[in-house]
């Protein structure tokens, strides 16, 4: 259930969707982190990576 929220919160991001709220990658990575086996599945350890270089990516303006 954790990686389905932090999934649709990036989702929300990239979109950036007006019922973001809060929403950052940072605490996408947070909830991502708080995964147990996160390193054991691939997909998922390659969704973090994503993540990752999506919250080091410069802010553009609109």
């Amino acid at each position: 259930m954790k990686f389905a929220s932090a999934v649709a919160e990036t989702g929300m991001l990239l979109r950036d969707s007006e019922y973001k709220g809060s929403s950052s990658y940072e605490s996408v990575l947070s909830l991502l982190d708080s995964i147990s086996d996160i390193k054991s599945d691939e997909s998922k350890a390659e969704f973090a990576e994503l993540v990752k270089k999506m919250a080091d990516m410069p802010k553009s303006d609109k």
